[in-house]
């Protein structure tokens, strides 16, 4: 065990040997050449590809059925940690926060994936509940960093520096994944895509699925179509924190983010710019939905959450213009967030959530937008009805309506989130 000093990192960080099982050296160096070769290659966009090729998994397939053995099996002798000879193709950093009772499931996923040429980094920003005594006492397979109550995005940017993988996987400590989930990304890796997506099975405190897989993405969510919806809408169809696989190099141009907690926020907007997005139809990880996620299902009622998630997208995509306009000057900055539907809709949410009178200014804004991003359709037709709800409903009716919006999870996790709802449709934005 080394003991690595970090400066984003409280009271420091314990590194314990990377567990180097897996597939014979024979098959690790034609892995690597395959690596050498997509360097060379580098990530292509543009007409020439087929924005439907699903490749292997066109087909989504059905998830297995897991049983976790939440122990973590030791590693094997390390080799002397020389740099790229020790150098994995995956870089996993689960970062946790008082998840103690989430957190072996989380890390027996990532040490029970049939591929085995990856890192496994847990970040703890300053758990009381007895996370870093489990941590330490596994002592093999792992390198764990602490820091000091840092939020999850700069935790994860602490754990991200010590990170020797290409590629970088974040997992959030309440989520897991599924055991083939590094295998099937890293066929896909041949044209060094910025970022792979895949899609979440959302699953309850007790790990159980309770919804289908979302969000509803396949081939044709590729970097060209993701650019065209971030100028249209604000923000790609992409899933959370621990459905997204970047290439590391992205974080290095991201460098901070010090207007809000979450990790996924620019680096979304940010990836199809930087070069290809491979979207996988098939759910290759579980998303947990639970009372005690920092999530907005969690607190759905909540003005000061609402407003946040408002102005963090303002500041996402002001964020976004600073990266294009220094390292992609010829491509033109998204428009400012206060045009997009996305910014009415939620001010319409926080007025409601408040107490307050929605206005016509507000109104006729928020159905300009709505009708020139979505047109006439079943999505324009539902926001249409929650905006005469919003502005002509008494407050108890308003409430009910806000607290349906605000949990799009069907009627298993509303009882734990939303006490009272009894009727929701999912949305898609």
């Amino acid at each position: 065990m080394r003991i690595v000093e970090s400066e984003a990192s409280s009271p420091g960080s314990v590194s314990f040997p990377c567990d180097r099982r897996g597939p014979d050296m024979a098959s690790r160096q034609n892995h690597r050449a395959g690596r050498q070769e997509a360097n060379q290659t580098g990530p292509r966009s543009g007409p020439g590809d087929d924005p439907h090729d699903g490749g292997e998994d066109a087909a989504a397939s059905p998830m297995p059925t897991l049983n976790w053995d939440c122990s973590v099996s030791p590693a094997a002798p390390a080799r002397p940690d020389d740099g790229a000879a020790c150098a994995p193709l995956f870089s996993v950093i689960v970062n946790n926060y008082n998840y103690l009772r989430y957190l072996p499931v989380a890390i027996a996923s990532i040490q029970g994936q049939t591929f085995r040429d990856f890192e496994l980094i847990v970040v703890d920003d300053g758990s009381d509940d007895g996370s870093i005594e489990y941590l330490e006492s596994i002592r093999t397979g792992l390198t764990l960093i602490r820091t000091n109550r840092l939020n999850q995005a700069r935790a994860c940017l602490a754990g991200i520096a010590h990170a020797r993988g290409r590629y970088v996987y974040i997992l959030d400590a309440d989520d897991f994944a599924a055991p083939d989930l590094l295998e099937t990304v890293a066929r896909r890796l041949a044209e060094a895509p910025a970022k792979v997506q895949f899609r979440l099975v959302p699953v309850g405190d007790d790990g159980a699925p309770f919804a289908p897989a979302y969000p509803d993405i396949d081939g044709r969510d590729d970097e060209t179509t993701q650019r065209e919806q971030i100028r249209r809408y604000g923000m790609p169809a992409s899933p959370p924190t621990s459905g997204n696989i970047f290439r590391r190099d992205l974080f290095a141009v991201i460098d901070d983010v010090d207007y809000e907690a979450a990790i996924d926020g620019v680096t979304l907007l940010y990836a199809p710019f930087a070069g290809r997005v491979v979207s996988l139809s098939r759910p290759l990880a579980f998303y947990r939905v639970h009372e005690h996620s920092t999530s907005a299902h969690a607190k759905p009622l909540d003005p000061d959450r609402i407003g946040r998630d408002r102005r963090r997208f303002e500041s996402r995509l002001a964020h976004l213009n600073a990266l294009l306009g220094e390292h992609h000057p010829g491509v033109a900055p998204a428009p400012a967030a206060a045009v997009f539907f996305f910014h009415w809709d939620h001010l319409t949410l926080e007025q409601v959530a408040r107490g307050l009178a929605v206005g016509p200014a507000v109104a006729l804004n928020y159905g300009w937008r709505l009708l020139r991003e979505h047109g006439l359709g079943r999505f324009t037709a539902k926001k249409l009805a929650w905006l005469a709800i919003a502005m002509l409903a008494p407050r108890g009716i308003k409430d009910r309506a806000l607290a349906i919006r605000r949990n799009p999870w069907p009627r298993r996790a509303r009882r734990v989130l939303v006490p009272g709802a009894d009727v929701i449709t999912p949305e898609r934005t």
